[in-house]
């Protein structure tokens, strides 16, 4: 056993925590400026929720700058930033982590955006974004990477295997 946690730990020290975007826990955070766009920023979580994006809302009574540094921070892909012109106008405010400022989409044309950026970064595009390669006996591997991504088998011996992932 350890498989998992060896892989788990192998994927954070690639990635630096920065997952990509299909595989990241939360793929949006929502930063109403004040408690007055909490609603607004429901209805935006709602329609994410509903197109299958991972969001969440940050309802913390802090400062707009505040809310956008500690999602940098905790590496969130994508801020949508709500307040009264977004709430007139039915906008969202895009920041991408580490990139900065996206512009003002209306909240459909950003979902239609995430989605292909969701779709194109997910593992089964013809780019390979990592490579993991895990030793270990036969009995390590069958039971608990069976499940969890495609590993092809490419060499073999009496006591190791080594495997490496691949993109069907």
């Amino acid at each position: 056993f350890g498989s998992m946690e060896r892989f788990i730990a192998i994927l954070l020290e690639h990635t630096g925590g920065k997952f990509p975007l299909w595989l990241t826990p939360d793929q949006v955070i929502l930063l109403p400026i004040s408690d007055k766009y909490q609603n607004y920023a429901k209805k935006v979580l709602n329609l994410l929720e509903n197109s299958e994006i991972r969001a969440l809302i940050d309802s913390r009574n802090e400062k707009t700058g505040r809310k956008i540094r500690d999602a940098e921070v905790i590496k969130v892909p994508y801020m949508i930033i709500v307040g009264e012109k977004e709430e007139k106008e039915e906008t969202v405010s895009v920041r991408k982590q580490g990139h900065g400022d996206l512009g003002t989409f209306a909240i459909e044309d950003f979902i239609s955006f995430i989605t292909k950026d969701i779709s194109l970064s997910s593992y089964n595009n013809n780019e390979v974004k990592f490579k993991v390669e895990i030793y270990g006996t036969e009995e390590d591997f069958k039971s608990d990477f069976s499940s969890l991504l495609a590993f092809n088998f490419i060499e073999g011996s009496d006591e190791y295997i080594k495997y490496r992932y691949i993109n069907d």
